[in-house]
């Protein structure tokens, strides 16, 4: 799209641009969205293990210390097996486990809701993108190289008949 904005003779440099802009948002999006999740889940997780009335009031404050230096997104056997290595008993292993795993799928449905925004929000910018060329910076068919090739032919020529 932004190549064909541009004259012929600029277009490898369009192109190299508009790469490195796309490597960038996807890096940019990917950090994004993963520092969302992990938000979510850490507020989602410290949010539900305090109103779960399973879990004892000592058990609540430590996973809210915890969690102030962040949550790691763990599969449900690891987070069963840091839980048991903290001596919690088998009944609130089980808590804060499922409360782990509840806090997962809301972490993964605000990072998703965050990624439709700002999806809907990126055609929103684009609707604002020009689709024709910009005044005096019309395309034109034939470009430079075309001159050089011409005299580079002669040249060769030239060098050939000597």
């Amino acid at each position: 799209m932004t190549q064909s904005s541009v004259k012929v003779t600029r277009s490898n440099e369009v192109g190299g641009l508009q790469g490195t802009a796309q490597n960038l948002g996807a890096s940019l999006g990917t950090a994004l969205i993963g520092a969302i999740l992990l938000s979510g889940l850490n507020s989602a997780f410290t949010r539900t293990v305090g109103a779960n009335p399973k879990v004892e009031p000592q058990t609540k404050v430590a996973v809210e210390a915890a969690s102030r230096t962040g949550v790691a997104f763990v599969s449900e056997a690891q987070a069963r097996k840091a839980a048991e290595a903290s001596g919690l008993p088998s009944s609130e292993v089980d808590a804060v486990v499922g409360d782990y795993v509840t806090a997962q799928i809301d972490g993964l449905k605000a990072a998703l809701g965050a990624l439709g925004v700002l999806g809907l929000l990126g055609f929103a910018a684009s609707r604002r993108i020009q689709n024709h060329p910009l005044a005096g910076d019309e395309t034109d068919e034939t470009d430079e190289t075309d001159e050089t090739d011409e005299t580079d032919e002669t040249e060769n020529e030239e060098i050939v008949k000597n």
